[in-house]
């Protein structure tokens, strides 16, 4: 039987993709876009919310758990497309994680719906590359293509009232990470140097903000901090007998010291804070920033104050930048998204998400961190006061499904 009517969950490129199927398809099936919480109200109203036989719900990109009195009202016709491959990189952070833990690709995959996050049936799995350079930014934008993909395929069939395929994830494989699995902003101490290296990696969303953690470098002596972008595992790392944190400048470049006698070479950093630097240290400094230009982003917001979003990045980073041109990187982004959805506000997309859930009926999801502007910068110099950028939102958990 084919769908009486669809209701959609999902940040705006799953708005937008809808959109554009019914554009494509002129289906008479009406397509409904709502937030968690609003459909949350709906489906305990019996005279709102799902209407006649069979009603569908798809949650694309939305970081709401959406709870058994909602899932009651579509009866088993609630899907959820999940960025990470299942049943190995369920929950928050899956696109990073993936990075983290050296996987050679993910994957975008849609799934039956159930009380127990992200482990309902498999409908559908597009396979995600990860190479050996990509960032947290580059895998994210290429799941969300493979998601829309896979969103305009649930839109047909659903609507031709075909049955959708299942096949049962395998709980011995199953792994679901929370918001406290994602480590602070500094770099671990305990991380070998092939783990810090995709850490940083993971962590690094330039030109925009990351939605976890910004990937830190604090050394204490002499007293520096830096943003790091682009680092590497140091071939000669064992034999400079370095401690996890401890930092040297050899030839030119800055080395720090990981555990189990291994050492990251810096390639590309940005300076938070410095003072009283020797002039080895200077140098070397210079030389992490030297492909670095100053530039500013247009004002585009990327996620609205206050609202909550999917496991894509924050808003364009302002202030001194990571590596090339602002710009350009800025409207390559925006070239990427808008072949995802067809060109959206703005060349950017809006993450929306949801805000609280009033009516209690989702339960209680993890929180989602909406990173604002990433502040410029800042270089602090004896006797002169601190320059820096504009202030920076209160960190949250990270986000995502």
């Amino acid at each position: 039987m084919a769908a009486s009517d669809i209701w959609l969950v999902g940040d705006e490129v799953a708005c937008r993709a809808a959109q554009e199927w019914v554009r494509e398809c002129s289906c008479a099936v009406a397509i409904n876009t709502v937030t968690a919480s609003k459909l949350a109200q709906c489906a305990a109203d019996p005279f709102a919310g799902p209407r006649g036989p069979e009603p569908w719900l798809i949650s694309m990109n939305s970081t709401a758990i959406i709870r058994r009195p909602v899932l009651e009202r579509f009866d088993g016709r609630a899907v959820n497309i999940h960025p990470g491959r299942l049943p190995d990189f369920g929950g928050l952070y899956a696109v990073q994680w993936a990075i983290r833990l050296g996987e050679s690709a993910t994957a975008a995959t849609a799934h039956f719906m159930t009380e127990t996050l992200d482990a309902g049936d498999v409908i559908y799995a597009t396979p995600v590359p990860i190479g050996s350079h990509d960032t947290g930014l580059s895998v994210w934008l290429r799941c969300v293509r493979a998601q829309v993909e896979i969103l305009k395929r649930l839109l047909t069939d659903i609507a031709a009232g075909r049955e959708l395929p299942r096949s049962r994830q395998d709980p011995s494989l199953r792994h679901c990470f929370k918001a406290a699995d994602a480590l602070g902003d500094q770099l671990p101490d305990h991380l070998h140097a092939i783990e810090a290296e995709r850490w940083v990696r993971a962590g690094n969303y330039q030109p925009l903000s990351s939605p976890t953690y910004r990937p830190t470098l604090v050394i204490p002596s002499p007293r520096l901090t830096l943003w790091l972008d682009e680092v590497a595992v140091a071939e000669r790392g064992a034999a400079l007998n370095l401690a996890p944190g401890e930092a040297r400048v050899l030839d030119g470049e800055l080395i720090v010291g990981c555990a189990a006698g291994s050492a990251l070479l810096l390639k590309r950093a940005r300076v938070v804070t410095s003072a009283d630097l020797p002039s080895e240290w200077s140098r070397a400094v210079d030389n992490l920033a030297s492909c670095i230009m100053d530039s500013s982003l247009p004002a585009n917001d990327v996620v609205a104050e206050g609202e909550q979003c999917s496991d894509g990045p924050g808003r364009p980073a302002a202030g001194r930048g990571s590596g090339g041109s602002w710009r350009a990187c800025y409207e390559l982004l925006a070239s990427e998204l808008a072949q995802v959805v067809g060109g959206l506000p703005g060349g950017m997309a809006v993450l929306s998400g949801d805000r609280a859930d009033p009516g209690g009926l989702l339960g209680d999801g993890e929180p989602a961190r909406c990173p604002g502007p990433a502040p410029a910068p800042r270089t602090e110099r004896p006797g002169s006061a601190a320059c820096s950028g504009p202030p920076r939102d209160p960190a949250g958990p990270g986000l995502g499904r």
